[in-house]
């Protein structure tokens, strides 16, 4: 529930008093923090969901890149849930490696500014990220 919809309910069961509804003021009071707290729990179950950010570079074999990369991602708090290394890709570049990481990212600005930081990588030759 919104800050508004619950200054609305609020203002629902002060009338209810006034009205000298007293009983029906105590459930609908019971029933909003109820709601309240089970809306708040739920909020921030599927809300996690949108915290996951799936990354996919492409590295040159042998250079420190995905070393550089992991470590960036730990210094910015972000945890690793998924990291899939596939085989060597030929490219214009030569063969590079492909590399899908799935972070769990903690505060969706700070991401751009990680994102930055890893194109400036050296051994870096693609980076995409996938929501």
């Amino acid at each position: 529930m919104t800050t508004a919809a619950s200054l609305w309910v609020v203002a629902a069961i002060g009338l209810t008093v006034g009205a000298g509804f007293f009983y029906c003021a105590i459930t609908l009071t019971v029933l909003t923090v109820i709601s309240l707290f089970l809306l708040n729990k739920w909020e921030k179950r599927f809300s996690a969901a949108k915290l996951m950010r799936e990354l996919k570079l492409e590295i040159r074999p042998g250079s420190a890149g995905l070393q550089d990369v992991i470590s960036e991602l730990d210094r910015y708090g972000f945890q690793i849930s998924q990291l899939i290394v596939d085989k060597q890709v030929a490219s214009v570049n030569g063969s590079l490696l492909s590399v899908s990481i799935c972070v769990k990212l903690k505060k969706t600005k700070r991401f751009v500014e990680v994102f930055s930081k890893l194109a400036e990588i050296e051994g870096i030759f693609r980076l995409e990220t996938l929501t």
